[in-house]
């Protein structure tokens, strides 16, 4: 819209107006930031969308989310479930058609098993919970509703159209959003014997790629061979000093020479160790002669 003065700007009033040609050419730089405010954005859920002609005593699989513990009963997470429906007959009053929930620990682990042959009436057998769509509506063509979900662990749960008797052969649209607590979001026909649910990685994984953590393992590892090493070394530095001192203790050693002429003190010329003995008794004088 910006450009379109500019743009019938013949050359001679170009020409003859350069503040003309100025100006169009500042609207040409300014319209990609006058157009930006048009733009918007919105949060979107994590959603599954089926688009059926509905047919009697028929299922279809929609997929399913992983939904992240409920601790002690409480809600692990919440969907909107929006109906669209192009058929003449109101859907409360027909079939009945049913939205089935079936969580991925016990009540997927049987029905997987024999999804395909089983009857419309035994899958709902199996069924967690079921909401029979327009039941509690007075609106044909659109409604919605909620789902609370409620369990223990965290687990899949896989969601199913269930057309059981004779219905309406009209296009129908279901939308199943996940407004709260969803972890992951699997497909139709998909994760039959599989989880969705995100595994955490163990240490060992997360610290495989962390090179700070192996060089402080193995300056730990180092560090520790150094002091069982020095340790060792110790000890065996410890038991060779013991013999020597003990020998130190119970022994007294003379050191020196005695004088000559003295012949009674042979054992400090010979520099033997006087025993305790000899100690306590006195030696006796000898005369010497004039």
């Amino acid at each position: 819209f910006w450009l379109k003065p500019a743009a019938s700007l013949s050359r001679r009033s170009a020409v003859s107006h350069p503040g003309s040609m100025a100006t169009a050419l500042l609207l040409a730089l300014a319209a990609p930031a006058l157009a930006a405010p048009a733009a918007s954005f919105s949060k979107l859920n994590p959603g599954l969308k089926a688009e059926v002609n509905l047919q009697a005593n028929s299922s279809w699989h929609l997929g399913g989310f992983c939904f992240g513990d409920g601790q002690d009963g409480n809600e692990a997470g919440r969907l909107a479930v929006h109906v669209r429906w192009q058929g003449r007959q109101a859907l409360g009053e027909m079939g009945p058609v049913y939205l089935a929930g079936f969580e991925g620990h016990k009540a997927w682990q049987a029905a997987q098993e024999r999804w395909a042959s089983s009857s419309c009436q035994e899958k709902m057998a199996l069924a967690s919970d079921t909401r029979r769509l327009g039941e509690y509506s007075r609106q044909i063509s659109y409604f919605w509703f909620p789902v609370r979900i409620v369990h223990g662990e965290q687990r899949d749960w896989h969601f199913a159209l269930l057309a059981c008797g004779d219905v309406e052969k009209a296009h129908l649209e279901l939308t199943v959003e996940a407004t709260r607590g969803a972890l992951s979001v699997f497909e139709a026909n998909t994760n039959f014997d599989s989880s969705s649910c995100p595994v955490a990685p163990s240490w060992l994984q997360q610290a495989s790629s962390e090179t700070v953590f192996w060089g402080m393992m193995a300056g730990v590892l180092l560090c520790g061979s150094c002091c069982v090493v020095l340790v060792v070394l110790g000890g065996a530095w410890s038991n060779r000093q013991k013999p020597l001192m003990k020998w130190q203790q119970d022994s007294e050693l003379v050191i020196g020479k005695p004088c000559t002429g003295t012949p009674h003190n042979a054992n400090v010329a010979e520099g033997k160790a006087k025993s305790a003995k000899a100690k306590a008794q006195p030696e006796e004088a000898e005369d010497m002669p004039v």
